[in-house]
């Protein structure tokens, strides 16, 4: 295909960039919020904002993905994450830090599920997995990298030289966004109608499971990322139990990259399953951290890479079994389960805390993972058949 290495590594850039400026205002923006005088409650409510204003507009930038191609909305969400920061330059009180990410939201929509569409669009088909991987290893890096330079930028210089130079990285990831040079698709696999596309998705059985999974990777993924380091605090004399997420990261890169070209060769559903058995199995664990400073660091190896082998290989599941002409729309869906059930987890994970404690809580999300990973291990036969059925339509 014309221009495939260079649409994939452009891409790649773009997803940096983004990603960089997302995950770093995921974790600036409630101190922030509190520093201009907002209250904790107000912090959180932000973030569920965000979210749900993203999902909301995913049901019109997903399926224009499909219509318009993915070009549009990419440059939408590269140009909204660039601009955001300079509204939060100007913003000095809790009303306008709202406004702001309910715009930051439209990057939210546009790019997430169209980046990982244009993905799916340049890969052969038979290296699908590993165009994916790397993608999901490019999202991770941000991760590692964005919030702690952000944090360092705060702490020298202050916010302000914080948001001007998130401007300028968003700016980057505009001006690579600007030469991609997408593969035209056929008239066949483009619908005008996004109320086709939708029905799409919906009607196609083979996603369902594969959302059930992605839900409860968020799932475990946000209890984990909430309440993880006030477990370790109190259960642990680790001084900084911030390292566990550290470590969590570089497993989930690990993950990332391997698991797309293992799931090339032996299936989606075959690396789904060991992944989110580890997943599981690490979170289950921590039942036993008091007491037991080495249980902290087994349980960010394999958890770590359980999620990024189990969200690569579900991301890329969900290409398989799509149709490209309502390929962005299901990953739409996609996105959106995983901040539904992100915003979920936090939300019954402190109810169950309130009632058992963090060990015992921590333990339930950890057999609920490993219930699901058996879910794949033994679905009906046919299920298993449709998948092979699809997957040999796709070779």
């Amino acid at each position: 295909m014309q221009h495939r290495s260079r649409n994939f590594f452009l891409t790649l850039g773009v997803c940096f960039f983004i990603y960089f400026n997302f995950f770093s205002f995921q974790v600036i923006t409630p101190q922030y919020l509190t520093d201009l005088g907002g209250t904790g409650f107000q912090a959180g409510l932000q973030n569920s904002f965000f979210f749900i204003a993203g999902i909301l507009l995913r049901l019109y930038f997903g399926p224009m993905a499909d219509s318009r191609g993915r070009k549009i909305p990419i440059l939408i969400g590269a140009f909204v994450f660039a601009t955001t920061p300079l509204l939060f330059l100007i913003s000095n009180n809790v009303p306008m830090i709202f406004v702001s990410r309910f715009y930051q939201a439209i990057g939210l929509a546009a790019f997430f599920s169209s980046g990982t569409s244009l993905i799916s669009d340049i890969a052969p088909p038979q290296k699908m997995g590993t165009y994916m991987g790397s993608y999901r290893f490019t999202a991770t890096m941000a991760l590692v990298v964005g919030p702690g330079i952000s944090i360092a930028l705060i702490n020298n210089f202050g916010y302000s030289t914080q948001f001007i130079f998130s401007f300028f990285v968003g700016m980057i990831s505009f001006a690579l966004g600007v030469f991609l040079i997408p593969p035209s698709l056929k008239a066949s696999e483009v619908s005008k109608n996004p109320i086709y596309q939708l029905k799409t998705v919906l009607n196609n059985k083979l996603l369902w499971p594969i959302y059930l999974g992605a839900g409860v990777v968020a799932f475990s993924y946000g209890t984990l990322l909430t309440f993880g380091s006030i477990y370790f605090s109190r259960a642990t004399d680790v001084a900084n139990p911030g390292l566990y997420f550290t470590i969590f990261a570089l497993l989930g890169m690990v993950g990332n990259i391997s698991a797309g070209g293992i799931s090339d060769k032996i299936g989606r559903r075959a690396v789904v399953t060991p992944s989110l058995t580890l997943l599981g199995l690490g979170i289950f664990i921590l039942y036993f951290l008091p007491g037991t400073t080495s249980i902290l660091w087994i349980s960010s190896i394999i958890t770590g890479l359980g999620y990024g082998s189990s969200i690569t290989a579900i991301f890329t599941w969900i290409t398989d079994v799509t149709e490209q002409k309502a390929r962005a729309t299901a990953l739409a869906f996609q996105e959106s389960a995983l901040d539904i059930a992100y915003a979920s987890g936090s939300f019954l994970f402190g109810i169950s805390i309130s009632l058992w404690d963090y060990g015992p809580s921590f333990s339930l999300i950890g057999i609920i993972t490993l219930f699901t990973a058996g879910f794949f291990l033994f679905g009906g036969k046919e299920r298993r058949k449709k998948y092979a059925q699809e997957m040999a339509g796709q070779d």
